[in-house]
């Protein structure tokens, strides 16, 4: 489960229906390879000699997948806002929180 969760977690999400309904979620991602295929027939497989092909298969697979690097949106005032009201919203919140505590503190 840990290729899986790489794959997830290089794409922005997690699982989030449990494990029976994992590869459910790994076939919305589009990948460029069909990992359902893949893992079904690791576990159909005989032989040792075939689960090691499928195994190193899906490494090379998975490998090659996540070294390709993510386009990111370069910050822009606009996707930041969210941001910058989060955190003026904190400092403003705990300021003010401090100067009450203070302000008790020395009327004590």
């Amino acid at each position: 489960m840990f290729i899986e969760d790489a794959v997830m977690l290089y794409n922005g999400q997690y699982f989030r229906k449990g494990t029976k309904r994992a590869l459910d979620e790994l076939k919305q991602l589009y990948l460029p390879f069909n990992i359902e295929i893949i893992i079904t027939d690791i576990i159909r497989a005989e032989t040792v000699e075939k689960i090691r092909f499928r195994l190193t298969e899906l490494l090379v697979l998975i490998n090659e997948y996540l070294k390709v690097p993510k386009q990111k949106e370069l910050p822009t005032a606009t996707n930041l806002r969210g941001t910058y009201e989060e955190m003026y919203s904190n400092w403003k919140t705990k300021w003010q929180k401090q100067q009450t505590e203070t302000i008790c503190i020395l009327l004590l």
